[in-house]
C-alpha cells in the first residue's frame, strides 16, 4: 500500500513539473490545461498602462484600454500563448512565453528580450 501511495505521489509531482517550469522570474507555464486553470476567465489588470482583459474559454480576447476597447483571439500552440489583437494598440499577432509569479502573469514576446506585459490577476 506505501509503495502503491509513493508511487501516485511521484506521478502527480512529476506531471505538476511538466506543467509548471521554475524560471529565475517565476513559474514557466508550459501547457493549455494550467494556462486555463491559473489565467483563463480571470480578470487581468496592468496598472502602469491602464489595461484590464479577460481571456475567454473560447479563445476571446476581451478587454479595455485608455483609448478604448481591445479584442482579439487566443490559442494555446505548442508552449506558447498566441494572441491576435484586433483592435487597440498592440494590433497584430504575436506567441509568448508566459511566466507566473505570486499574483502576476507575464506574457513575453518570444521574439523579443524586451517586450513583456504583467498583469495582475484579480479573480
Amino acid at each position: 500500500m506505501k509503495k502503491a501511495i509513493l508511487l501516485i505521489n511521484s506521478l502527480l509531482l512529476m506531471s505538476l513539473a511538466a506543467c509548471v517550469t521554475p524560471t529565475e522570474k517565476g513559474q514557466r507555464i508550459v501547457t493549455e490545461e494550467q494556462f486555463r486553470e491559473i489565467v483563463v476567465g480571470k480578470t487581468l489588470k496592468q496598472t502602469r498602462y491602464n489595461v484590464t482583459l479577460v481571456l475567454t474559454p473560447e479563445g476571446r480576447i476581451e478587454g479595455m484600454e485608455p483609448s478604448g476597447k481591445l479584442e482579439g483571439n487566443w490559442a494555446w500552440v505548442g508552449t506558447r500563448f498566441c494572441r491576435e489583437i484586433i483592435t487597440g494598440p498592440l494590433i497584430g499577432r504575436a506567441c509568448q512565453v508566459v511566466t507566473l509569479k505570486d499574483d502576476k502573469v507575464s506574457f513575453k514576446d518570444s521574439k523579443s528580450e524586451i517586450r513583456t506585459a504583467t498583469y495582475r490577476i484579480e479573480s
